[in-house]
């Protein structure tokens, strides 16, 4: 088996993975749900799952199980310690929970699924009350066999998500974000609606993917999904298959409204397809002054948002991460103010005198400071969300999900921001270069030394876990990471996962190389760096006798960066020597 690095990439020809685009600029929002809303959509949807434990010998054992879910996300499981899996769990409780979703059309990969991982823990208190009526509900069955003595009722709290919602649709989702989310509620109950549409009203499909989606060429379309927020069709053009989404006017809360949304979105084809003919009627003169105003209002509206669609810019962005505002540089564009914490990582020569914004947790810049800029667009993180919606009440258009949270979400985010922007060619350009200098950073690996990456604050010792920026950094730079077992407990509002470490656990896990991340404020950092630097407590370990303690800087390995294998080489060169 060759080396992960030297795995070739999927050579196939790039007409295999090319879709005919609209001709004309859409009208219609192309608004969907969130990954964490798909995850917490797929996991309330299903009672069946596939549970992953590890066995005695650490090898991994995939069961099929029954689960419940509780209001914010988590499953419940009922397990009998008569099964492998359940004894499996009182050894060691780290799991993880894989959901699929009912296939769409014949290719059930093309549909989606969730992989929830973290760790169980016994339901107790309130919550086991609240636990077994949940999972009663879901698989009836369980009141007669939950209360047997060999049942353990454990709850999976999530550490990490990861969607798929099919071919070239996937993202991580934070536990934050997953537990903040809620379940769409039209798409449990889309079914028959779509299949109503299709039966009987393919004429209105083909009229929305033609005159709001764009595909003026379009011959046939088929509806294939509907959620709260518009409905996707499959469009079929003499150029090719591709497919449009049509986003509602306004996001649906109840099942009930699909109906009156998908005749909302009929009327408004219909009204864009007679611009045509109204403005040659305009022009002759066949239409006169007193003709009705209110029949050419909803052709005038359409007309004006198709006008808004095609020259809409953004010329006045701010971006508060080093991954926002670098990215943006290398798509061709200036911000007008970035986030004042790029320290640490390397700069766009385009950001060396663009101002400066200083951010505070959890809720990002000042706000009176921000609204003095007049931004049309900031580019947040999940650092500052909770600053979101004060931040868009002042009418400032706010996107936070693009941050990576590991390496292989920087180039799908810069795909995002890309298009977004409107550079999608700079984007691919851009994602090129990022693929080409993460597969360069990683060749040549000649040992795999056992690593610790600890972030400093004050004296407290908080390990980084591998699904964390930092983690994820060591691991492709050939770092085995001394975290197994450890429980995630710290997050602030950082990307990624953390838990606290004590000086006897270093001490067992005895690495090779230690790697301290200092963070706090600015008068902090030097003092927590002198203490970390001569700490007694690791004295014994291999890597202060080796003197392999290191310090990074504040940024490097605590977030997410355009240039990930440049990264990967200064960890590779500056501490594991590999």
């Amino acid at each position: 088996m060759p080396p992960l690095d030297a795995l070739p990439d999927h050579d196939a020809p790039a007409e295999v993975f090319t879709a005919p685009a609209p001709l004309s600029p859409p009208v219609a929002s192309d608004a969907r749900l969130s990954a964490a809303e798909e995850s917490r959509t797929i996991v309330a949807g299903a009672t069946l799952g596939t549970l992953g434990t590890l066995s005695d010998d650490g090898g991994p054992w995939a069961s099929m199980v029954a689960y419940a879910t509780l209001p914010d996300g988590r499953p419940v499981l009922v397990v009998s310690t008569l099964a492998e899996h359940g004894r499996n769990l009182l050894r060691d409780p780290r799991a993880s929970l894989s959901v699929v979703a009912p296939a769409r059309g014949r290719d059930p990969l093309d549909s989606g699924r969730v992989t929830l991982a973290g760790r169980v823990e016994p339901a107790a208190g309130d919550e086991a009350e609240q636990a077994h009526d949940a999972y009663v509900a879901a698989v009836p069955p369980a009141g007669l066999f939950a209360g047997f003595g060999d049942f353990h009722t454990w709850l999976l709290r999530v550490d990490r998500v990861r969607w798929v919602g099919g071919y070239g649709r996937m993202d991580s989702v934070t536990p934050e974000q997953y537990a903040a989310a809620e379940p769409d509620p039209v798409v449990p109950g889309a079914d028959y609606a779509i299949e109503h549409l299709n039966a009987d009203h393919a004429d209105a499909l083909l009229e929305m993917a033609r005159n709001l989606g764009g595909h003026d060429d379009a011959e046939q379309a088929r509806c294939v999904r509907a959620d709260r927020y518009g409905i996707d069709l499959a469009v079929t053009t003499p150029r090719g298959r591709a497919s449009s989404r049509i986003g509602f006017e306004e996001r649906l809360d109840a099942p009930s409204g699909l109906r009156a949304a998908t005749v909302a979105l009929a009327r408004r084809a219909r009204g864009a397809a007679l611009l045509p003919i109204l403005a040659l009627a305009l022009a002759i003169g066949t239409i006169g002054a007193g003709a009705p105003a209110a029949d050419a209002a909803p052709t005038a509206k359409v007309a004006a948002k198709k006008k808004a669609a095609k020259t809409k810019q953004y010329k006045r962005i701010v971006t508060l991460s080093p991954f926002l505002s670098n990215a943006v540089a290398r798509l061709g564009i200036t911000p007008v103010a970035i986030g004042d914490t790029i320290s640490g990582v390397a700069q766009h020569r385009r950001l060396r005198k663009v101002r400066r914004l200083p951010l505070a947790h959890p809720n990002g810049p000042n706000l009176e400071q921000l609204i003095r800029i007049k931004p049309d667009l900031l580019l947040s993180s999940p650092n500052w969300r909770t600053g979101t919606p004060r931040i868009r009440r002042q009418g400032i258009e706010v996107v936070d999900h693009l941050e990576p949270l590991r390496i292989n979400d920087v180039s799908p985010a810069v795909r995002r921001l890309g298009k977004l922007l409107g550079r999608t060619r700079q984007a691919t350009s851009a994602i090129k270069r990022i693929d080409r200098g993460i597969r360069q950073a990683r060749t040549g690996i000649a040992k795999r030394p056992k690593v610790l990456v600890v972030l400093g604050v004050g004296r407290s010792t908080i390990a980084f876990l591998p699904n964390s920026w930092g983690g994820d950094v060591v691991s492709y730079a050939g770092g085995e990471l001394v975290t197994a077992g450890l429980s995630a407990s710290f997050s602030a509002g950082i990307p990624g996962s953390f838990a606290p470490l004590s000086d006897e656990e270093v001490l067992r896990r005895d690495p090779d190389v230690i790697i301290v991340v200092p963070h706090g404020n600015v008068d902090a950092i030097q003092s927590t760096t002198d203490f970390f630097r001569n700490k007694p407590g690791w004295a014994p370990t291999r890597a202060a006798k080796s003197k392999q303690i290191y310090i990074s800087d504040p940024n490097t390995l605590l977030q997410a960066t355009d240039d990930p294998g440049a990264v990967i080489r200064k960890v590779r060169s500056e501490y594991l020597h590999n």
